[in-house]
């Protein structure tokens, strides 16, 4: 559980998520944020996590075709 906790604050997209969630929920409570830019914050947040998983996916598979390629050469 803690290496859990541990690896999910570690975690940009997490931790943006978070920020995200964080700002719409004091907007709605009465943070004085106009509609438009809690939801500009939370477009910029969504794209973040997006493009953070589409890169820690591309890295993934560099490091999966890395590892058969020294697979194969020995």
């Amino acid at each position: 559980m803690k290496k859990a906790l541990k690896d999910l604050f570690g975690s940009k997209r997490a931790l943006s998520t978070m920020a995200g969630l964080l700002v719409a929920g004091l907007a709605k409570v009465g943070l004085d944020l106009s509609d438009e830019i809690a939801l500009g914050l939370m477009a910029l947040v969504g794209m973040f996590v997006l493009s953070q998983g589409s890169a820690d996916k591309s890295k993934e598979a560099v490091k999966l075709e890395l590892a058969a390629y020294e697979k194969e050469a020995k």
